[in-house]
This record gives C-alpha cells, structure tokens and sequence, in this order.
C-alpha cells in the first residue's frame, strides 16, 4: 500500500539517498589533501623554506605596505636583485618586452631608430648613423654621447643593455638624452622605432686591390653572409683581405664557431669552460677563402665577444696578422633561460681560452701590431672631449692604412 506522509523528525523531507556517500567522499579527499601537504608540499627543506617565505612577502608587501606597490614590478624588482648579487655585468633578469628584443636582434632584424653605438671608453657613443631611420630625421650625428635611455642613466647600464633598450617593437617610441660635444647641448629626443635592416657583411675592394670586409655583428644570418661575401671575393681572385672587426659588439656565439670556420682549415677553434666540464671546438669543413691568401684583421676597444673569438682563433692559429687597439675582453659566455612568465634569465654560464691558452675575460685580446690606442674620454670638458672624437677618427684613419701596409708587407713576402 502507498505510503502515507511522513510527519516525523524530517518535517516531511527525505534525506537523499547519496548525501552520506557525498560526505564521505568530502571527507576522504580531505584527509588525501591534507596527506599530500604534510608529506609532499609543506615546505620542509630550507630551499622549500625559502620560497614559501618568498611567496608569502610577494603576497604581504602590496597588500599591508602603506603605500600602494604593484606586485609586478616587486617581481621584477626581486629577480633583478638576486642576478645584481652576482655581481657579474653579463648576466641579467630580461623582462618579456627585453626578451623580445633580443630575439629581434639575433633574428637580424629589429625595431630601432637607425644608429651604431659603442663603448670606446666604456660610455655609448654613436659612431655611425644611417642614412636612412629616425635618428638621422631626427638630427642626430657621430660623436652625440648617450647619457640616459628612458630617463635612465647609461653610466648605470653596460653598453648590451644601453643597445637592448634602444630597441624594441616596431612602432614604440623610446625617449633619449644625448649630449653633443662638439657644442655642450644636451638633446632630448623622442622617437619612433622602424624596422631596421643591417647588413652584417659589407666589402668593397681596396685601391691597392686587396679586399675589405666590414663584419658588424653575429646574428642567425651572419655565417651564411660571410660565407657568400668569401665567396665573392675567391672568384675575384682578390690577393689578401682586411676582416674589419672594430665596434664588432659580438652575438651568437655559435655563429662566431661556423664564422671561424670559413678561415681556418683545421685545428682549434676554442675551448669552452664552464663549471663542470671543458669543450673544444675545432675547424672541420672546407674554407671559403684559400689559406694562401693573406689576412689582416682589424680591432679596437669595441670589438668584443663572438668578435673577440674570430679575431683570437685567426691569430692564434697563424691564420691572421691583428691590427689595431687591444680589444673589449668580454671572454665569457652566456646563456638565456625562459621563464612561463615570459621573461628570462640571461646567466653567464662560462668562458672561453683561445687555442694558445690566452684567457679573454677581463685582458681582451692584444694586437700584433698597436695602433690607435686612445686614453678615455674625457666627459666634464667639451673642448677636450672634441679633441678626443678627432683622435678617434684619426685613430681609425691609422689603423686602416697601417692593416693595408701590415697586408702589403705580407703580400711581398708571400
């Protein structure tokens, strides 16, 4: 027979039949949960320790500091710290927009405003400035001084980061204070980034008929752009080359190893090391160019890295008489980590010793034949700073005549 309603403790509401089932369920999940925290994600080593505390000051500082913080730049602030402890001017924290810049410029292409920077003396100057692009619309010449990048004091930036923050996506703006030696005007620029294109290899034959190569930077294209340039060169049946590597900043270094190898018929290239091991890289292809035609390579002060281990390997394996100003003496290498946030850590991982057993790091790489080397600019007296610009030029006018005879003396002998 049916059944009548129920009018006892429920007040005529049956319990569901699957609410013990749900609570136990609930009830096992947690205990699980609680299982999982105590053995596996409670924080029991001091390395566990140190990121739960981390984590915890990420949360605490915006939200109880009296004044408004934005946790993204406390981040920021917070991995820019701990690479700044190294005390290492190479390695560095890169925000995704940073991140991006470089990948443009080992791409081979970039947005920027159409200028060549170095560090002669350890402060960014602009040595070139095409005809074409921003800066020169812009008024902007050889020999402005680049004192501040977005209102940031170069003399706080190594030149890689003063040339990263110059660049950027095509279309953004990038605000610069130059000063002018020349007249002591300071210059306060806006402008807006272009896609700049840049060779890297550039040559023309010399009047004296041995060719000149001017090599720029070590992008993704730059083996394959030599390589063709050589190859010109060999058809033509040039008698010697003089490989300019002045204000050669440097880039891949695995372009500079298959750079190398385009001049060297065998043997060492360099040796690696980094913490826990040691690598030798050698020469094992044929050359682009003959190795009985003769080389001269030119050098200064902004010739550094991946330009640093062509320049070394040529001379140490007798490929190459180098001419010019001691070098940079950036002789470690490093190596980008991406972060899932985007950003990176650029670490240097290692260094190089070039196949005599010179070290680079910090020495730089001493030309066969000195020519050109200045003392450093002078910043608080424009007169003096003029004269030293004139120097400057001078100083490349010399080191190129005296790279011709060094080659011409070669070329005799030969």
């Amino acid at each position: 027979m049916d059944e009548g309603p129920d009018n006892g403790r429920n007040g005529g509401r049956r319990t569901p039949s699957y609410l013990p089932y749900l609570t136990w369920t609930l009830l096992v999940l947690l205990f699980a949960w609680f299982l999982l925290w105590f053995f596996h994600l409670r924080p029991t080593t001091e390395e566990q320790r140190r990121l739960a505390a981390f984590r915890t000051a990420m949360r605490l500082i915006p939200k109880t500091h009296i004044d408004e913080v934005d946790q993204a730049q406390l981040y920021q602030a917070a991995m820019e710290g701990m690479v700044r402890f190294l005390q290492d001017q190479y390695s560095a924290f890169v925000p995704p927009r940073e991140r991006e810049r470089i990948h443009q410029q080992t791409e081979g292409e970039f947005g920027g405003i159409g200028v060549l920077v170095t560090a002669p003396d350890g402060e960014p100057v602009i040595v070139e400035v095409g005809s074409e692009g921003p800066a020169a619309r812009a008024g902007l010449q050889e020999r402005d001084i680049l004192t501040h990048v977005e209102g940031e004091a170069t003399a706080e930036l190594g030149l890689d980061e003063v040339v990263q923050r110059i660049r950027g996506q095509v279309g953004t703006t990038v605000n610069l204070t130059l000063q002018r030696p020349a007249t002591d005007e300071t210059i306060r620029v806006s402008l807006k980034r272009e896609l700049i294109t840049i060779p890297n290899v550039t040559w023309r034959v010399l009047d004296e008929g041995p060719a000149y190569l001017q090599f720029v930077a070590f992008d993704r294209h730059s083996t394959e752009q030599m390589a063709a340039a050589l190859g010109e060169i060999r058809r033509m049946e040039s008698p010697g080359l003089v490989l300019d590597l002045r204000n050669n900043a440097g880039g891949l270094i695995e372009q500079a190893f298959s750079t190398s190898d385009l001049f060297l018929p065998g043997g060492e290239i360099v040796t690696l090391t980094t913490r826990t091991e040691s690598h030798t890289i050698r020469a094992d292809r044929d050359v682009a160019l003959p190795p009985d035609v003769p080389i001269v390579v030119l050098v200064d002060a902004g010739t550094a890295s991946a330009a640093e281990i062509l320049a070394g390997a040529l001379q140490a394996n007798g490929r190459a008489t180098v001419v010019g100003a001691p070098t940079r003496g950036k002789g470690s290498f490093t190596e980008l980590t991406p972060l899932p946030d985007g950003s990176a850590i650029n670490l240097t991982v290692g260094r190089y010793i070039l196949k005599d057993g010179r070290l680079v790091e910090g020495k730089g790489i001493e030309p066969d034949v000195v020519v050109g080397r200045l003392e450093p600019m002078p910043r608080d007296d424009p007169e003096a700073a003029r004269r030293w610009f004139q120097r400057y030029e001078q100083s490349r006018q010399e080191q190129l005549q005296r790279a011709i005879e060094v080659l011409g003396e070669k070329l005799t002998t030969r």
